[in-house]
């Protein structure tokens, strides 16, 4: 029950965020409105994502192993889907994706779509991993690229150049205007400065835990 808890409260944390910025815009009801909190949410979760491969011992003891791995492997897919619900939504309100803030996140979000295919099926030992057609590719793309675990491990890297893309996405938003909204800017800088901090900090401990 406590890990439910923990879990419950670590995926909605975004919300106070959210709440700053929609206060900035007046707490719009409709489908802007709506953007602007699904790109919060995905903006957190790539926070997540580096506790989570980070497992500091105070995420360890309230999750544990098994369950981290569990929400590292899973967490992508809620990014990705937000994102592009909050791309759709924009568009819908007649923002182009052809200026520098649209481009930014839209390259961004390849990179992570790139780095979660890799993962899920080249990394991770998830059930989809393990079907026969799929264990099958992975067997080839190891075989005939001569590709290790290693190797792929220093390619999914490059989620922090996607990280560092969605930063100057959101800085160049008119929302994460620090006059407009300096809470919930600061909030979302801060989190990923901080998880950041933590992954940093574990890479350099050489992952002494094994991972």
């Amino acid at each position: 029950m406590k890990k439910i808890a923990f879990v419950f409260v670590f995926y909605l944390l975004p919300i106070v965020p959210a709440y700053f910025y929609l206060a900035s815009m007046g707490f719009p009801l409709d489908s802007y409105g709506l953007s602007i909190l699904f790109a919060v949410f995905a903006f957190m979760y790539v926070g997540n994502q580096y506790l989570l491969a980070s497992s500091p011992r105070w995420l360890i003891s309230a999750l544990g192993h098994r369950l981290i791995a569990s929400l590292h492997a899973i967490t992508p897919l809620a990014i990705l889907a937000f994102a592009l619900t909050h791309k759709f939504l924009k568009e819908l309100n007649g923002f182009s994706d052809e200026t520098a803030q649209g481009k930014l996140g839209g390259l961004s979000w390849g990179i992570f779509l790139l780095a979660t295919v890799i993962a899920v099926f080249l990394m991770a030992n998830v059930p989809l991993s393990r079907v026969a057609p799929f264990a099958a590719f992975k067997k080839w793309v190891y075989a005939r690229f001569g590709v290790t675990y290693r190797s792929l491990r220093g390619f999914h890297n490059v989620v922090v150049i996607a990280s560092g893309l969605i930063v100057a996405h959101v800085v160049l938003a008119s929302t994460s205007s620090f006059s407009g909204n300096p809470v919930g800017t600061s909030i979302l800088l801060v989190w990923m400065v901080v998880s950041i901090g933590f992954y940093v900090k574990y890479r350099l401990s050489g992952r002494k835990r094994g991972k």
